[in-house]
């Protein structure tokens, strides 16, 4: 398994002024704290991405709040629309003080 908070963002064909598919996927357990360790017994503690952010040079363009209805290493995707080249910075936040970063080029 890929190293906790590493990412995948992807640009699709980005045209200026036009709606942009921005596709992410994020390694993190997302665990929901109800689940058991089959080998110790114990509730596996709660581990999940709270907050996932975009940014477009510095810009949010992109914000939801996530909980621990998410599925381990989540996908998302949504559109937007660049005026200009720049970068995309896509954020998340879990609820252990972990804050994962991955970054993309956009050129238009």
């Amino acid at each position: 398994m890929a190293k906790l908070g590493d990412a995948m963002v992807r640009v699709i064909s980005p045209r200026k002024g036009q709606p942009t598919l921005v596709k992410a996927v994020i390694s993190h357990p997302m665990n929901s704290g109800d689940a058991t360790d089959p080998k110790t017994g114990k509730k596996i503690p709660a581990h999940f991405v709270k907050k996932v952010f975009g940014d477009f040079n510095g810009k949010t363009i992109f914000e939801a709040d996530w909980s621990i209805s998410i599925s381990r290493n989540p996908y998302l995707a949504y559109y937007f629309t660049p005026t200009e080249s720049g970068v995309l910075k896509m954020t998340w936040e879990d609820n252990l003080g972990g804050v994962f970063t991955k970054e993309a080029n956009v050129s238009v």
